[in-house]
C-alpha cells in the first residue's frame, strides 16, 4: 500500500442525519460501521466525529483489524485523524502489510518489542526516533510538509 497521499488516506466522509426525537444530528461513518456519535450542532458533530474516528481507528489497531480506505462518496463533511494517530495508523498498516510479528520486527530493528507495541498505543506518546527506525526497515522514511 502507498501512504504517500496521507492527506486523503485518513480523511473519512461522515453523514449527518437529523435526529427527529432528540434534536441535533446522528453522525455515522460509511466506512466504519462501529463509529457512531451525535451532536446538537454541525460544529459539535464535527468535533465529536473526530474523537469517534480516533477511537475507531485505535480499536481497529488494538484488535488487529483492517483500516479501510475512505470511500469517495459525495459528502459535505469529512473528518481526519490527528497527526499522532495518523502516524500510528501508518505504522500499524506498514507492519501488518509486511506479515511480520512485532517480535520478528523487533529482532530485525534491534529494539524491544514493547517499544513497537507502545508506539501503536493511542494512549502513549510515540517517539519519532523509534518510528524512523521501524519504518526504515521497510525502506520508508518520515517526511514533514507544512501546508
Amino acid at each position: 500500500m502507498n501512504y504517500n497521499q496521507s492527506q486523503t488516506r485518513f480523511c473519512f466522509p461522515i453523514i449527518l442525519t437529523p435526529d427527529a426525537i432528540d434534536g441535533g444530528y446522528v453522525v455515522t461513518f460509511p466506512d466504519l460501521p462501529e463509529a457512531i456519535t451525535q451532536g446538537d450542532t454541525i460544529e459539535e458533530c464535527l468535533t465529536e466525529a473526530k474523537d469517534c474516528l480516533e477511537e475507531s481507528i485505535a480499536l481497529r489497531i488494538d484488535d488487529n483489524l483492517d483500516i479501510p480506505e475512505p470511500s469517495s462518496i459525495n459528502s459535505n463533511y469529512w473528518v481526519s485523524l490527528s497527526l499522532t494517530m495518523e502516524l500510528k495508523a501508518i505504522l500499524y498498516l506498514t507492519i501488518k502489510d509486511s506479515g511480520l510479528s512485532y517480535k520478528e520486527l523487533a529482532n530485525k530493528v534491534k529494539i524491544d518489542e514493547k517499544d513497537i507495541i507502545n508506539s501503536l498505543n493511542p494512549n502513549r506518546p510515540t517517539s519519532l526516533s523509534i518510528l524512523e527506525v521501524i519504518l526504515s526497515q521497510f525502506n520508508k522514511r518520515l517526511q514533514v510538509n507544512l501546508v
